[in-house]
């Protein structure tokens, strides 16, 4: 399997198949668009278009090819393609419940201009807490059933300037309503950060059957035995009974967890709050669940799903490094969710090409020709591009030579077989006035 070839045969091979299932592949043009621009994207590690169409190596002009993509990029996404893409991702999970990961990001442009409906947000790589223009982003990932790699499940890029546009708290109620069309006979536990604190999102997720995890605001009141109280104040008189060891980010510490349970104001459930201590930390970090938590095990569990959301933190910081998520040059705002989109599918391959190791050896291979420093880290998606992208590199055929164009059939034009044909039908006319 040392063979580039055979290593990039059956990378096409992943991204074929993948496709497929997402779009129809009756749909010829649009498969087509989809095959080009993940195989671009795999290949130049970009959501530049002139890098995505330059790595497609194709016979005509690079501007052809451009103005080709971007054609294509602005066409509204059929909702059906989410649905396949989102019930695809769903296979490489658990068949128990799927733990989900919920937060808001950025997408800075400072010196945009000519982008549509760009906003004003607050820089969340900047220490100063700067507010520049650009785009909010509402998502949602899942982890994979072996490695525990996030997945992106969903993602809706958009601006507070948008007509229409009333709160946050919709575009995530939105987002939660297509993932629950896909767990009406699954559960699912929807992990929050204290952004999230809200006791109308608590009982929106209630209300469809699903579980929550959030990490709530420091004002917070729990009632228990009647009386109201402040449940940092209760905090300070736990201290954690539970001791966990954990890695978090390759770093080992410990998680000191205890629980109790109480009412929240206008909050239809009973519901479990968890009073945990991350290290050496004195400062409680106190979740809120719907979870009911009878034993030692279930404790520790439900606390390592809240621990878990740095990934989706992590995978944020992928596509911004590796892909340059706030590079593109799109303008439209279709445009720039369905690229996303794109790179979502591109990261679903990887995926897949993580969780079946274990059955080929095309992963090791892959990994082989990474720029990797370690042996072992929390997150394989740095090492496995950048050595798809060293096997691509390797390869100098256009994408067309993947791809099955279909081909005209040609025959050889006669003069006098044409000639005679028309004398004949001349003559059948004729007849027919004559009746």
């Amino acid at each position: 399997m040392s063979n580039f070839t055979t290593i990039f045969d059956y990378i096409i091979r992943i991204i074929q198949s993948i496709i497929k299932v997402i779009v129809n592949e009756k749909e010829r043009t649009r498969y087509k668009f989809f095959f080009d621009m993940v195989f671009g994207i795999l290949k130049s590690s970009s959501l530049i278009l002139n890098d995505i169409g330059y790595s497609l190596n194709e016979d005509i002009s690079l501007k052809k090819v451009n103005e080709r993509l971007y054609k294509n990029l602005s066409k509204e996404l059929d909702i059906s393609i989410l649905h396949r893409y989102i019930n695809k991702v769903f296979s490489y999970t658990k068949d128990e419940k799927i733990i989900f990961m919920v937060d808001d990001s950025d997408i800075i442009k400072p010196y945009g201009k000519a982008f549509e409906n760009l906003g004003t947000v607050r820089d969340g790589s900047s220490l100063k807490n700067e507010y520049e223009k650009g785009y909010l982003i509402t998502s949602i990932s899942c982890l994979s059933k072996q490695t525990k790699h996030p997945i992106p499940v969903y993602n809706k890029i958009y601006s507070e300037t948008l007509a229409g546009f009333k709160s946050n708290n919709i575009i995530t109620k939105k987002a939660l309503n297509i993932v629950f069309e896909h767990l009406k006979e699954r559960q699912g536990i929807f992990v929050f950060d204290r952004g999230f604190d809200d006791v109308k999102l608590m009982n929106f997720i209630i209300e469809n059957e699903q579980n929550f995890i959030i990490r709530i605001r420091k004002n917070r009141l729990l009632k228990r035995k009647n009386k109201h109280e402040k449940i940092f104040n209760i905090a300070k008189r736990r201290k954690g009974k539970v001791v966990i060891p954990i890695k978090i980010k390759g770093k080992e510490t410990t998680f000191k967890v205890s629980h109790i349970e109480g009412n929240i104001n206008n909050l239809k459930e009973r519901v479990t709050i968890i009073f945990s201590y991350l290290g050496e930390n004195d400062d409680p970090m106190v979740l809120i669940t719907n979870l009911k938590i009878t034993s030692k095990e279930e404790l520790i569990k439900t606390s390592l799903h809240y621990i878990s959301r740095w990934k989706i933190e992590e995978l944020f910081r992928f596509k911004k490094v590796q892909f340059g998520l706030e590079n593109f040059r799109v303008k439209s705002l279709t445009s720039i969710n369905n690229l996303s989109f794109l790179l979502d599918i591109s990261i679903l391959i990887m995926v897949h090409i993580i969780e079946t190791q274990n059955r080929n050896i095309v992963y090791s291979e892959i990994i082989k020709n990474s720029k990797k420093i370690k042996d072992t880290v929390s997150i394989e998606y740095y090492q496995l591009i950048t050595g798809i992208m060293t096997i691509f590199a390797r390869n100098k055929k256009g994408v067309k030579n993947y791809q099955k164009i279909e081909r005209w059939k040609t025959e050889d034009f006669n003069l006098f077989n044409s000639l005679e044909l028309n004398e004949k039908k001349r003559v059948r006319v004729k007849q027919i006035k004559k009746l």
